[in-house]
């Protein structure tokens, strides 16, 4: 999601280029319209599979797929290659098997020594596309990087607009709801530890209620009874579910058309910084916010010593997150909204 904030840049500076993307199968449908990508690449490493096959399938279909993917790269002869990812697994050994003969890359993913430009990261507290710059940097020694960023724009999120949006939406949502305007809720995560308490959602909702309209968003059956644990207490006449029933360009268009998104720290987010709508961000501190919350978002996050504590398994209380008060979420929704 993040990665597509170098489209535009890469078109502009290079406008006759073509460009070519690797994703998961996972992740496929955030680029698979894209106006500025011309080939797409699949690779599936065992690592970030999140499906539920055994580690052992896993690792075969990731060679399958990788395979495939470094058949397809080569017979594109590539000029350039450029490792967005900063962590392991990355792709700067496909890249050296593909023969590409510049490959631009930060070596903190491994395999520093096959870049032909490798960039040593520095944690400057800065959202993830930030860091990109200094990969741009090398197509052009032109090109400064500084604190402020080398683009007029910062670079964000690039993904295609839906056209005809209300109209793609009227078998979904009530038409007082795109009359009035509407709130995205999205209040579940794959990552259960990231989660805001149930009672505290339906709180602020009661806050809420006669106030504004609410479209919940989520995916997979235990979202599902999330969002109805939630909507137990509230007026079906002020929400609409959507939960497991959108499409990828149905959920982008979803967030498009709203005036406001609240939700955990997951990819709708993005979605949101690319449509430039309000974001309301309960962050968990498994990771530093700094990095995964888009510029501008409200962030939300009971400070503690522990943050970011860099713990997959995070702790038993997570009172980073399950402590931030409704009142404060529900003062800010106000203020934005005024």
């Amino acid at each position: 999601m993040i990665a597509t904030s170098v489209l535009p840049f890469l078109k502009k500076k290079f406008p006759k280029s073509q460009i070519g993307f690797i994703v998961s199968s996972y992740t496929k449908c955030v680029i698979e319209k894209h106006p500025l990508v011309d080939f797409i690449y699949t690779v599936d490493h065992w690592k970030l599979d999140r499906s539920k096959k055994s580690l052992v399938r896993k690792f075969f279909h990731y060679l399958k797929t990788k395979r495939k993917a470094l058949a397809e790269i080569k017979k594109e002869k590539y000029d350039v290659a450029i490792d967005l990812y900063l962590y392991f697994p990355n792709s700067v050994f496909l890249f050296w098997q593909a023969k590409i003969p510049v490959r631009i890359g930060y070596t903190s993913g491994g395999f520093g020594p096959l870049l032909t430009h490798p960039v040593d990261w520095q944690d400057k507290k800065h959202y993830m596309s930030f860091y990109y710059e200094e990969l741009l940097a090398k197509l052009d020694g032109s090109i400064k990087v500084s604190t402020q960023g080398f683009i007029q724009k910062p670079l964000l999120p690039n993904l295609p607009k839906i056209k005809n949006g209300r109209e793609f939406l009227r078998e979904k949502i009530p038409e007082k709801f795109l009359e009035k305007g509407y709130i995205v809720v999205h209040p579940s995560s794959d990552e259960m530890l990231k989660e805001w308490p149930l009672e505290k959602w339906q709180e602020l909702l009661v806050k809420n209620q006669g106030s504004n309209f609410f479209v919940f968003t989520g995916k997979g059956e235990r979202e599902k009874k999330n969002i109805k644990k939630i909507c137990e207490s509230f007026s079906s006449e002020f929400f609409v579910d959507l939960s497991d029933k959108l499409q990828w360009e149905e959920l982008l268009c979803v967030i498009q058309e709203a005036k406001l998104l609240i939700s955990l720290d997951t990819c709708v987010t993005h979605i949101a910084k690319s449509f430039s709508v309000p974001n309301i961000i309960l962050f968990a501190g498994l990771d530093d916010p700094c990095k995964w919350a888009p510029p501008e978002s409200f962030l939300f996050f009971q400070q503690k010593s522990c943050l970011p504590c860099f713990k997959k398994e995070g702790c038993s209380k997570m009172e980073c997150v399950r402590d931030v008060s409704v009142c404060d979420v529900y003062k800010k929704m106000t203020e934005i909204l005024t």
